[in-house]
């Protein structure tokens, strides 16, 4: 994504997405000052409230003007300072109030609120939020509306959706993760069937509705399943999040399997991706070229950093993905084995590619305050929303955190 000056007083710079600027640190300076004075329209150089015509006189001034150098010098400076600042947004939690609070004592939504997933539709922000009033307990799905994404309403009393409503599916709790709306208006609904002795993961599952208040129709069987034993998804998958793509579909998700370090068995968990024509049959992502036990089956699209100064060495979950103009963009939250979690962001050219943004989180404890659960996702033309579970162990809330989307 690019930006745009602000205003006509600052310096005529020009713009690079974040990974493309990279090789004007290494770049001879003589060369970089060049291009930038050759693409300039107006063919000249303001300094001071000062103007200079540089057409014929540019070549004397490069060569030996000190005071050229110094203000070019200057005008450099202020570009790259430009750059940065307009090519880092971040998102921005907004205020102390919640955008969607718990509810008051004895409701079933009560103690801990997670915004589970979040869909644009007919002009309106619809959440499917999860829900419990203490734990441990059965999570539910509730139905929350709202008019721009920061207040929100709560559409029933009661959950549209709970663990006792799934039929032949079994489910100890569900968790909300993606949801869209097909072109007949059906509305598809991807969730998270908790397992026996789990707490957040099992296997993903399918419902469809005619509206976000239901009544809700769960699918018999789950539609994407972990992998056998030994691999890297073998353990438990969940927080599917769905986008369309080739005519399709793409699904994002966490994988839990044990993972070998060194002489101990480590639960470890990363990103995969399966794509499916309809919806309900997928076929996970594989790399013939690896035979590993591992990866024999299927491959991960997105593993924990490598980096042992990094912050997500440990596991990556909860996978949030938007296509946009721009490209891929996810969001996801990863730890070391003894750090909290954090919110960081990568970007992807296919969906299948990914290169993290940036070596530091987006969100953290630190600069929101309370501590991160379960969030999710939405890119609209002029913003990108993060609505995210805040709080403490003893109860949490629904916020938005949002960030400009810069424009070409």
């Amino acid at each position: 994504m690019k930006g745009k000056p602000a205003s006509t007083e600052e310096p005529r710079c020009f713009y690079y997405r974040r990974n493309d600027a990279s090789h004007l640190k290494n770049s001879n300076f003589d060369q970089v000052l060049s291009a930038s004075l050759t693409q300039s329209t107006a063919n000249r150089f303001r300094y001071r409230n000062r103007t200079m015509d540089i057409g014929t006189t540019s070549k004397r001034l490069i060569l030996g003007t000190r005071f050229f150098k110094q203000a070019a010098l200057g005008l450099l400076i202020a570009c790259l300072a430009h750059i940065a600042s307009a090519q880092e947004p971040g998102f921005s939690v907004h205020g102390e109030k919640p955008a969607l609070g718990r509810a008051s004592s004895g409701s079933w939504d009560s103690t801990y609120l997670d915004p589970g997933t979040v869909v644009f539709h007919e002009n309106a922000f619809h959440m499917l939020y999860v829900a419990i009033p203490r734990w441990p307990h059965p999570l539910a799905i509730g139905y929350a509306k709202s008019s721009d994404g920061h207040a929100w309403v709560r559409q029933s009393e009661a959950p549209v959706l709970s663990p006792d409503q799934t039929g032949s599916l079994s489910a100890t709790s569900i968790i909300a993760s993606s949801a869209l709306v097909t072109e007949d208006g059906t509305w598809v609904l991807y969730f998270t069937s908790v397992a026996p002795g789990e707490s957040f993961y099992g296997q993903v599952a399918r419902a469809t509705a005619p509206g976000p208040k239901g009544p809700w129709t769960v699918d018999p069987e789950p539609v994407l399943i972990p992998g056998p034993e030994g691999a890297w998804d073998g353990l438990a998958v969940g927080d599917a999040s769905v986008v369309r793509h080739d005519g399709g579909y793409a699904m994002y998700y966490t994988g839990f399997g044990n993972i070998q370090n060194g002489a101990f068995s480590e639960k470890r968990a990363n990103i995969g991706m399966a794509t499916s024509a309809d919806g309900m049959t997928w076929k996970k992502h594989d790399n013939p070229a690896t035979k590993d036990t591992l990866y024999d089956v299927s491959d991960p699209v997105f593993t924990v950093t490598t980096d042992q100064a990094g912050w997500d060495t440990f596991r990556i979950v909860d996978p949030n993905v938007q296509k946009t103009p721009d490209g891929w963009l996810m969001a996801y939250r990863g730890a070391t084995f003894d750090s909290a979690t954090s919110i960081g962001l990568a970007s992807s050219p296919d969906g299948i590619n990914w290169t993290r943004v940036s070596d530091t989180p987006e969100l953290t404890n630190e600069n929101t305050g309370k501590k991160i659960f379960f969030m999710t996702l939405l890119s609209r033309p002029a913003q990108d929303y993060l609505f995210v579970e805040l709080g403490s162990s003893s109860s949490t809330d629904a916020y938005v955190a949002t960030r400009p989307r810069l424009s070409e």
